[in-house]
């Protein structure tokens, strides 16, 4: 515990001493590096521009007229359009894709069974939420999103919680896998349901371990090796709900595990740092039936709660722990912001 206490106290001295609102300081510390001198004050221009944003935003926030608030991160020196391209993760959608396909009606009476979901609850609470990861340059937060949840089910089935999954075995291995028509197509993008059949049809429910199978940012050839699987768990049963209910995915976070959704990343999302994101540039299914279309992003609930009059998903994000509330988000809860569950709900079911 001590030892515990002396790094958190380290990294918050760290994290004092550092002006990121200083051009070159946010420079040094998100290791950008600019081609020309030109681009530099551009990207200068830009980084000023989004501070200013900031600033403005906060203060709103300190006067309770907006729920989240802002900080800087990688994305700072980028315009909203270069974010949005950045962070692709989700192949394109056929609006007709999700009603071809069944939802498994005893699982999701089971969930509905449920008559004593506690008011609020965390799987990080509990100890059994891995460390924040960053993706990086590949469009792969699908694969970390799906290793996330892995991560808590391997945890409740050894009572072990192992930090170093392989994501690079998703991206590689499972590459051009279909669950249907949902497929996994590496580093430009894929949809959490390849990934969790892949786990069930094709590996047996195991995954690689990091140590043997280490993450590129990049497509590779499946490179999987016999002494590289992780032996501690395995995945043997996962669900797909289509047009999930949030009362039911709140059953199912709390009595089953962490679960996988596709997600509007917008432009607010983008520059989160705190607070509820209730955000003006994303839509709420709940009043726009087609809002999950325009979904580019995956990520992982694993927990839920209320503050500040809202209640909210709290969901482990894969850009870092710099962004956003130290690599999470608590997302607005009740109406499908930003397309959450518009698509489907996923995830790991039982582990052994």
């Amino acid at each position: 515990m001590k030892t515990l206490i002396v790094i958190v106290v380290l990294a918050f001295g760290l994290a004092a001493s550092l002006n990121l609102e200083n051009f070159e300081e946010y420079q040094k510390h998100f290791k950008k590096q600019y081609r020309t001198r030109a681009e530099a004050a551009h990207r200068a221009s830009i980084f000023g521009r989004n501070l200013a944003q900031i600033r403005e935003h906060n203060a709103a926030f300190e006067r309770g007229e907006v729920s989240y608030k802002k900080g800087i991160n990688q994305f700072t020196d980028q315009t909203q359009e270069e974010y949005l391209e950045a962070i692709h993760g989700l192949p394109k959608s056929d609006k007709g894709l999700k009603e071809k396909y069944p939802t498994d009606l005893e699982f999701v009476n089971f969930l509905r069974s449920k008559t004593n979901v506690p008011d609020e609850f965390s799987w990080i609470n509990q100890g059994g939420v891995s460390s924040i990861k960053n993706q990086a340059s590949c469009g792969s937060c699908t694969a970390f999103a799906c290793t996330a949840a892995m991560d808590t089910c391997f945890w409740r089935a050894s009572g072990y919680l192992f930090d170093d999954l392989s994501e690079q075995f998703l991206v590689d291995c499972a590459n051009n896998h279909y669950f249907g028509e949902w497929g996994a197509f590496g580093c430009n993008g894929a949809w959490p349901q390849a990934y969790f059949d892949y786990l069930e049809t094709v590996s047996g429910g195991r995954m690689q371990t990091e140590q043997s199978y280490p993450y590129t940012a990049a497509d590779g050839r499946c490179r999987q090796t016999e002494q590289g699987w992780y032996t501690g768990a395995r995945q043997t049963q996962w669900k797909n709900v289509f047009n999930a209910d949030e009362e039911m995915v709140k059953s199912w976070v709390a009595e089953v595990g962490p679960v996988v959704t596709t997600i509007y990343a917008s432009g607010e999302f983008g520059s989160y740092s705190g607070g509820v994101l209730n955000a003006y540039d994303c839509c709420n299914q709940s009043e726009d039936p087609s809002c999950s279309y325009q979904n580019n992003h995956a990520v992982a609930v694993v927990g839920y709660g209320r503050e500040g009059g809202l209640d909210y998903w709290l969901v482990k994000n894969s850009w870092g722990d710099w962004w956003g509330d130290n690599g999470y988000i608590k997302v607005k809860r009740g109406t499908g912001h930003c397309g959450m569950f518009g698509h489907s709900a996923s995830g790991p079911s039982q582990c052994a």
